[in-house]
């Protein structure tokens, strides 16, 4: 409607995907004009327009084969645009609400992002991965590596509610859904950070048959240095590499079944993880990682 001002909100119609960006615009003059909206998830879709007292209007299907949101190549000063999902290393005692997304976030500044879990300080351990995401058939069939640098903002205090940790972590991974395969080539690694711990300061890598496990290869006391990470998966070949700093430690990948719910696609990720500390008698503690200037890149 010409002058209308109407706030107008688009929605995805179609099986397998969301939608992402500023999905409700205010219309200037009648026109609304959406410029982030972003689907993640192969599918075909369609995209409704609505405002109140408007009549709404749908788009032609939109088809989407092969999705990679972070390009075949690409590199960022920050994690801007990732995906930020819990993990699987959460825990909340008895009687205390479970972990959830909002305990969790990552800040996004120019030249790093923050990676913040356990939030609201709660007695609670919440898991933070923040991921990029990329789908396509030849993901087990190329090289990926992938990098980035990393620092504790603050030292983990034990004596203190709101400086604390248990570790950071992260892993690069491709996940094969297809029938007959189903199959999460893995490679992963970890710093324990806890300071009530004995085994602060271990560098390990996730390793062996099925279903894997932690394996100590180094040790770094823990500090607020900023530090690099690299991994490399080669699919192909079978073979892993974690380089932390100046030390290599080459092993075979990891390959593990998943769970029925995880879907048929064929998709790579890339993840920067912390996980904070487990709660003790005075509660759990807030703990942050810094991350910068990534790159992965597939040959």
């Amino acid at each position: 409607m010409l002058g209308a001002t109407n706030p107008v909100t688009a929605t995805l119609d179609g099986s397998g995907g969301t939608l992402g960006g500023t999905p409700t615009v205010s219309a200037i003059n009648g026109v609304a004009t959406f410029t982030d909206l972003k689907i993640t998830g192969a599918g075909t879709y369609t995209l409704t327009f609505s405002a109140t007292a408007l009549t709404p209007a749908t788009s032609g299907a939109i088809k989407i084969d092969r999705i990679a949101e972070c390009g075949r190549q690409q590199s960022g000063p920050n994690l801007s645009g990732w995906e930020m999902v819990l993990g699987d290393g959460n825990f909340s005692p008895p009687g205390v609400p479970q972990v959830e997304i909002a305990d969790i976030d990552t800040v996004h500044f120019v030249d790093r992002s923050e990676l913040r879990a356990n939030v609201q300080a709660r007695p609670i351990a919440a898991h933070i991965i923040t991921l990029c995401r990329v789908i396509g058939e030849d993901m087990l069939r190329v090289l990926h590596t992938a990098y980035y640098q990393f620092r504790l903002p603050h030292l983990p205090d034990p004596l203190s509610a709101s400086l604390n940790g248990q570790t950071v972590e992260g892993h690069l991974a491709v996940w094969d859904g297809r029938p007959g395969i189903r199959v999460d080539a893995i490679v992963a690694w970890q710093w324990l950070v806890n300071p009530a711990l004995a085994e602060i300061g271990q560098i390990r890598i996730w390793a062996g048959p099925d279903p894997g496990h932690w394996q100590k290869v180094g040790l770094l006391v823990p500090d607020t240095a900023w530090h690099t990470i690299r991994l490399q998966l080669d699919g192909r070949q079978g073979r892993a590499s974690v380089v932390f700093d100046a030390a290599t430690y080459d092993h075979t990948l990891t390959m593990m079944t998943r769970p029925p719910s995880w879907g048929t696609e064929v998709a790579a990720r890339f993840a920067a993880e912390a996980i904070s500390i487990f709660p003790g008698p005075s509660g759990g503690g807030y703990h942050r990682v810094e991350i910068r200037d990534w790159r992965w890149s597939r040959q």
